[in-house]
Formats: structure tokens, sequence, C-alpha cells
């Protein structure tokens, strides 16, 4: 069992580090909007990961709260999703619309009270 929650404590340092952004002053903007996708994107994929292979952790519950409010954009093209992020006009860049489909339906599967109370932000 020691063994167990030792293996937990160290996945769950590990993906609660990735909910931790730096900015950097003076840095190019399209290269941290692009660093800030890529760490939600490796967020939710751990955290996925920590949630199947730990059911009893109660901190499973956080990093959902944390990746539903700040979710990944699941842009088509990273960089171009972020080099329009840092215009004043919306951002055009096409989604991986299969991706939010597939995130859509493991919220439906596994988080359904979660799916209804933050069906805005599950996209």
């Amino acid at each position: 069992m020691v063994a167990q929650a030792s293996a937990a404590d160290a996945e769950w340092s590990q993906l609660i580090s990735l909910s931790e952004f730096e900015i950097e002053s003076g840095g190019d903007l399209v290269e941290f909007m692009i660093g800030i996708e890529t760490q939600r994107l490796e967020f939710r994929r751990l955290g996925l990961e920590f949630w199947a292979k730990h059911p009893e952790d109660s901190r499973r519950y956080s990093w959902l709260l944390i990746t539903v409010g700040i979710p990944p954009v699941y842009a088509e093209n990273i960089e171009d999703w972020a080099v329009k992020e840092t215009e004043l006009a919306p951002n055009s860049a096409a989604v991986d619309q299969p991706s939010i489909d597939s995130w859509e339906q493991v919220c439906r599967f596994n988080y359904p009270i979660w799916t209804g109370m933050f069906s805005i932000l599950t996209v």
C-alpha cells in the first residue's frame, strides 16, 4: 500500500506541476501560447491516466476542476492557432473536432455529473 501511495504521490506531483504556467518576460508570445497549449494537452492526458490508475485518490477531482476550467483548445495546427491567438481578431484557427468529441465522450461516460454542471466548459 505504501508503494502504491508513493507511486500516486509521484504521479500527482508530475501532473500538478503541469497546471502551473510560467511567463518569461521578453519571451516570444507565440512560443508562449504554443507552450501553454502543449502543456494543457499533456495535463489532460496525464490526468486521464491518473484518474484510471488511482480510482480512490480524491486529488483526481482537483485535476478535473482544473482541466475543465482551463481546457486545451485542441487546435488542428498549434502554431497556426498560436499566431492567430496573438491577433486582435477572433481566433479562426481550425480545431481538432474528433479530439474534442473524444473528450466529451470521456466526460459523459466517466463524469456524468460534471457534464451537466460544466457543459459549456467541456469543449
